[in-house]
């Protein structure tokens, strides 16, 4: 092997763990009916996808009413063409639920133009 593209032709990656696309379905706005809102009262449109997971971070607040902890992680695709955008949410497969936060990002190899992963930041909000 020579490189990084042999490695993907060759042998993709075997330990990548499923997790869900969770996208709200949409409803026109009570405030503009010309423009539509997310509806997370209806059962989202799922999508099944696989993806190596890191962690971030986390930090804890608290304050008179509550405490609250923020877990942030980064979810790299093998597909860069995987159909997930901000505001989307992942339900990994232990059934805990993180927001895709910013926008999903493509990198590309300067060299080749390849677009080899997307990838996902994304944070779970608890408390």
């Amino acid at each position: 092997m020579s490189s990084a593209l042999d490695w993907i032709a060759d042998d993709r990656p075997q330990h990548l763990e499923p997790f869900t696309r969770l996208r709200a379905q949409r409803k026109p706005d009570r405030y503009n009916p010309e423009r539509t809102v997310e509806d997370w009262s209806q059962p989202p449109v799922e999508l099944s996808l696989s993806g190596a997971w890191s962690s971030g971070g986390s930090t804890a607040g608290t304050d008179a009413v509550r405490e609250q902890r923020t877990t942030t992680k980064q979810i790299v695709i093998f597909d860069p063409e995987a159909d997930v955008v901000a505001g989307d949410r992942v339900r990994a497969a232990d059934g805990t639920v993180h927001t895709v936060t910013g926008r999903p990002e493509r990198d590309q190899n300067p060299f080749t133009g390849w677009r080899p992963t997307l990838v996902l930041n994304v944070e779970e909000v608890t408390g």
